[in-house]
């Protein structure tokens, strides 16, 4: 992604900040407090705080020991498609709906599918 350090740029504030501005774009999904001071702070404190996140690549077990949250990286990954109207690695308009899909597993509504490839090849 342009603007990161997996792009070989020196910090991925730049994303950062494009991403906060997509999703000061989008009604009533920030804090009411949220002003674009608050956006700044959020993106210096990447760059000087403790550990410099956005200077940093960051594993999927960091975020899960950071966030004591064995499902941060999903939670990050549906904050994702929320702004940016899309899921990751997907083509533009398709949307795989992981929200609604954890929503519907918490409570007690998902719909599953389980497929025995064993059967499907011959073996048992």
């Amino acid at each position: 992604m342009s603007g990161t350090i997996y792009n070989q740029e020196k910090s991925s504030a730049s994303a950062l900040r494009v991403f906060l501005g997509k999703a000061e774009q989008i009604p009533d999904f920030l804090p009411s407090w949220w002003t674009r001071e608050k956006r700044e702070e959020c993106i210096q404190f990447g760059l000087r705080g403790p550990d410099h996140l956005l200077k940093c690549a960051q594993e999927k077990s960091d975020l899960q020991e950071r966030w004591n949250d064995q499902q941060m990286p999903m939670k990050l990954r549906m904050l994702g498609e929320i702004v940016y109207g899309n899921t990751p690695g997907m083509p533009p308009g398709s949307r795989v709906p992981m929200l609604h899909a954890m929503k519907n597993a918490e409570d007690g509504t998902l719909q599953t599918t389980t497929l025995n490839m064993a059967q499907l090849f011959g073996s048992r």
